[in-house]
This record gives C-alpha cells, sequence and structure tokens, in this order.
C-alpha cells in the first residue's frame, strides 16, 4: 500500500511538472506570435511587401530574398531578410514543438486574423518560377 501511494505521488508530480512546461512552450509560442505580429503590423511600404513574401514563402525551399529582378527594392530586400531572420527562430522551433506551436496558431488578432497579410499589400513583384506561365518554345 505504501509502495503504491509513494508512486502515485511520483506520478503527479511528474504529470504536474509536464503540464507546467506543456503550458510554457504553448504560452511562449502565443507570445512570440503577438511579438511577430506587433513588428509586422509596424512595417510600411516596400519593407512590408518584402516581409510579406518572405511570410508567405519561407516554407519554399527556393524562396529568395535576392533578386535580380529591377522592380525589387533595396526597402524591399531589407524587409525579405528581416522578416527571413525573425521568423527563422520561431520556424525551428515550431518544427521540434508540436505544443509551441499549437500556441503559435492560437493566436488571434481581430484587426489581421494571422500571418495572412492583407489582400492590398503586394506579395511579390514577380510570380515565383512554378507559376509563371509556360511559354511555348518555337521548334528547330
Amino acid at each position: 500500500m505504501r509502495y503504491a501511494l509513494v508512486s502515485l505521488i511520483v506520478l503527479m508530480t511528474a504529470s504536474a511538472r509536464v503540464c507546467a512546461q506543456t503550458s510554457q512552450a504553448f504560452a511562449e509560442g502565443v507570445a512570440d506570435r503577438a511579438t511577430w505580429e506587433g513588428w509586422f503590423q509596424d512595417t510600411g511600404g516596400d519593407f512590408h511587401a518584402g516581409a510579406a513574401f518572405w511570410l508567405t514563402h519561407r516554407a519554399d525551399p527556393n524562396a529568395e530574398c535576392r533578386t535580380t529582378v529591377p522592380v525589387v527594392t533595396d526597402q524591399w530586400i531589407a524587409g525579405c531578410e528581416e522578416a527571413r531572420q525573425r521568423l527563422a527562430r520561431f520556424s525551428a522551433r515550431m518544427t521540434v514543438d508540436p505544443i509551441y506551436r499549437q500556441g503559435w496558431n492560437s493566436f488571434s488578432d481581430k484587426s489581421n486574423d494571422g500571418l495572412v497579410p492583407p489582400a492590398s499589400v503586394p506579395i511579390s513583384p514577380v510570380l515565383p518560377r512554378k507559376h509563371q506561365p509556360r511559354i511555348p518554345v518555337p521548334g528547330p
């Protein structure tokens, strides 16, 4: 009986510790998302457009902030690079910590319901290569 009671106390203590760690990871995900949203909302112009581009293309392994397209301004590139750096830390943790990711994804802001930039924000001055229309090349 005494062994069972000690085992139950150990199990309850371990369970409480896991709940506390889970709650902390979730809260950190929410807090980091709020930090991201605050920064993103405070950007504007070409800088914001560059940040929005990276936000929507960060999972694409071929996405780049540096491009040779002449319509991309230095501010657009700066916004894209800044967003890349800021999101890298969050994305890395979301990859390995599902509870943190749940916290990040649970964030709700009534002025902008998540990571989707407003429709009025130009995302990219060019279409990604996979979305560019195919132009037939005349054969010999």
